[in-house]
């Protein structure tokens, strides 16, 4: 396993990575998300509790020893089931280096460690380079609907 990278949970400290990260356009074609979180809600976001049993979610930094590179998300967590969805981000100067790939299989073992069962990660059809990523990482293709294809690991 490559251990330039790690995972870790957020802290006050990212505030400018997750600002910079969340407010760039060019990181807007992926996104779920309707409107820009601003900085205050950033600020609210990075103090309130990181609970994935209690939320169903959980953000992480992919971290290296120059510092973070990216996140990864769960969500939709669900304990019963023990399956849990997965979104990921590397910044544009760390695609292509191992970032990305290391931070899923690490999520992948510590979901493992948690009694979680299956992993999935919802994919838009015109975002190649992330079907190859979740490929990569041993997840499975199973479907695609309404533009999205959805990739499946068994833990």
């Amino acid at each position: 396993m490559n251990n330039k990278y790690w995972l870790r949970l957020l802290r006050n400290d990212d505030l400018e990575f997750l600002l910079k990260t969340e407010t760039d356009p060019q990181n807007q074609e992926f996104t779920t998300l309707e409107e820009h979180p601003d900085e205050e809600m950033l600020k609210e976001f990075l103090l309130s509790d990181h609970d994935l049993e209690k939320y169903g979610q959980l953000r992480q930094v992919i971290d290296s020893e120059i510092g973070p590179v990216g996140f990864i998300d769960l969500y939709d967590a669900d304990p019963k089931f023990l399956i849990a969805g997965v979104g990921i981000y590397v910044d544009r100067n760390f695609r292509k280096k191992g970032a990305a790939l290391s931070a899923l299989k690490l999520l992948a073992a510590q979901m493992k460690n948690w009694g979680y069962k299956s992993l999935y990660a919802d994919v838009a059809v015109n975002n190649p380079g992330s079907h190859s990523l979740f490929e990569k990482a041993g997840y499975a293709s199973i479907r695609g609907e309404n533009g999205m294809t959805k990739f499946v690991l068994t833990l």
